[in-house]
């Protein structure tokens, strides 16, 4: 995945999030624009744990996600309110769907260079 650009193009409640990924190595930086909102994405992975340092408009997010084969678990704390994402990868295709205080987020993302 070194040197690989990952774009995902995410609806969420009519709101459409863009995310341009870059990977080297073992860190990960998503710069994400998110109705006019820059959120920045420091990403380290250690075996399967992954901690993500996320700011968000002055606001921290934390997340601690474990991978299990190709079933990812990211519980996510977001300003007080829990955020549960149970993601699959399947070859190139990562289909995400995600709950946030109740509402569903389905993300459908390419992988290795093909959006």
């Amino acid at each position: 995945m070194d040197g690989v650009v990952e774009t995902c193009n995410m609806s969420r409640d009519g709101v459409v999030e863009t995310c341009n990924m870059s990977r080297d190595g073992v860190v990960e930086t998503c710069n994400m624009s998110r109705d006019g909102v820059v959120e920045t994405c420091n990403m380290s992975r250690d075996g399967v744990v992954e901690t993500c340092n996320m700011s968000r408009d002055g606001v921290v997010e934390t997340c601690n996600m474990s991978r299990d084969g190709v079933v990812e678990t990211c519980n996510m704390s977001r300003d007080g309110v829990v955020e549960t994402c149970n993601m699959s990868r399947d070859g190139v295709v990562e289909t995400c769907n995600m709950s946030r205080d109740g509402v569903v987020e389905t993300c459908n993302m390419s992988r290795d260079g093909v959006v």
